[in-house]
């Protein structure tokens, strides 16, 4: 969510592990959305602490979640995260964050209080293989302690991307940037099913073609959805591509 869309190397902008809470008509993994509740951001106040090559990082916030109205009384989260980047290129760390949702009187059942941990680790490279030519990586796992619920399956989510960024210098085509993204998502169940079949796969491909100039890229891919469960008389889906061709112009 820290990147604009016009540096992405695929048309969906985003790793569909980063789905906020709740399912949309526009949610192609319904229900997955269980990181979400964390990055509640309408207030904030965090501590840095600089000790190279380590950095270290301290917040506490509240808010309600992404795409909600702000409120107080929810989901207070603290997070520390450690960076550590041993060379130029190569950045890697983990952060772990704790969340919680006071009892709520006002609701028509009580909501009672409830609290979750998370814990992130990822690694990020920029490796220059040649004087033009860099191979990029980004790497993160996710790890989801469910809430308070006795015998819940606690979830996690994989996200990994490999990309080569090739500048040509052409009088026509001035670069191609060829990369491949792999996500895969184990659902939170709070119901004690230890039998879930509810897993998910998104495979993103695209190749990034910049012409004329870096400001204009024709981008050419395709997303598969895969799913564990596909029997759709059972809350199944079935599995199914998508394939795109968009130009880009950057300003």
């Amino acid at each position: 969510y820290t990147r604009s869309s016009g540096s992405m190397l695929f048309a969906d902008r985003t790793s569909i592990v980063t789905n906020p809470p709740g399912s949309t008509s526009e949610d192609p993994l319904p229900g997955h959305g269980d990181f979400g509740a964390y990055g509640g951001k309408d207030n904030m106040a965090m501590l840095t602490a600089e000790f190279a090559p380590v950095t270290v990082d301290l917040a506490l916030s509240n808010g309600d979640g992404m795409r909600n109205d702000a409120d107080n009384d929810v989901n207070k989260q603290f997070t520390a995260r450690l960076a550590v980047d041993p060379t130029e290129w190569l950045t890697i760390g983990g952060s772990m964050a704790m969340i919680g949702m006071p009892d709520d009187d006002d609701t028509e059942d009580v909501d009672e209080s409830w609290s979750s941990n998370g814990i992130d680790i990822f690694a990020v490279a920029n490796y220059p293989v040649t004087s033009t030519g860099t191979l990029n990586f980004v790497g993160e796992y996710m790890m989801l302690a469910a809430y308070d619920v006795e015998d819940a399956h606690d979830g996690a989510r994989m996200s990994v991307m490999l990309a080569y960024d090739a500048q040509l210098n052409g009088d026509v085509i001035k670069a191609i940037q060829p990369a491949v993204r792999f996500d895969t998502i184990d659902p939170v169940d709070v119901t004690g099913n230890d039998d879930l079949e509810d897993n998910s796969t998104v495979l993103d491909f695209c190749v990034g073609i910049e012409v004329f100039s870096n400001k204009n890229t024709f981008q050419i891919g395709a997303r598969n959805y895969g799913f564990e469960n596909t029997d759709v008389e059972n809350d199944g889906t079935e599995s199914y591509t998508d394939i795109y061709a968009k130009w880009r112009m950057n300003f």
